[in-house]
């Protein structure tokens, strides 16, 4: 929620926000520490069908964090298409598919990516990228609605998002990592 300026007028941004530090969180220690191979790779297909249905063969412990997912992903393009009149959905569900398998996949086949792999994976995978887009959609008012389309086509090519998501990421494993 600290990445919002505060104000009731940035409400939802806060909202989903933290809605979204609530579910990356659990879904981040599943694919870091929990889930098994298989799983981990029933729940990408789940989320590369993007329908509730694919939940059905998802372990029990998994469901009710895909369908949460699932939910609020919806709501907040649904928010974006209202409000701004931009269909973010494409560009949310490919983020939702995750690059965490990757890493999931290199921990239990005992895999040491190269740098190269590991620094194409991880910008994404740390979820900065997502969080940074649900704070530009919370905040934006219809006067720069005109460079939203732009943005959003191109965020993977741009500065703006990948050097944050750079820092947040090499953080984070400085915790985790020898």
């Amino acid at each position: 929620m600290g990445i919002s300026p505060p104000g009731p007028q940035f409400s939802k941004c806060r909202w989903n926000v933290t809605k979204f530090g609530s579910l990356a969180t659990p879904l981040d220690g599943i694919f870091d520490t929990y889930g098994l191979l298989d799983e981990l790779e029933k729940y990408t297909n789940a989320v590369n069908r993007w329908d509730l249905k694919a939940m059905e063969e998802l372990p029990e412990y998994m469901k009710f964090l895909y369908e949460a997912i699932y939910n609020h992903v919806s709501e907040v393009a649904r928010d974006a298409l209202l409000d701004n009149g931009i269909d973010i959905l494409p560009y949310l569900k490919e983020q939702a598919r995750l690059t965490y398998l990757n890493e999931a996949r290199w921990l239990h086949n005992g895999y040491n990516p190269s740098a190269e792999e590991y620094l194409k994976n991880a910008w994404i995978s740390i979820g900065i990228v997502l969080a940074m887009v649900y704070v530009i959609f919370g905040m934006v008012g219809q006067s720069i609605n005109q460079y939203l389309p732009e943005f959003v086509e191109n965020w993977f090519h741009s500065d703006l998002v990948c050097i944050p998501a750079y820092f947040v990421r090499f953080l984070d494993d400085l915790e985790t990592s020898k």
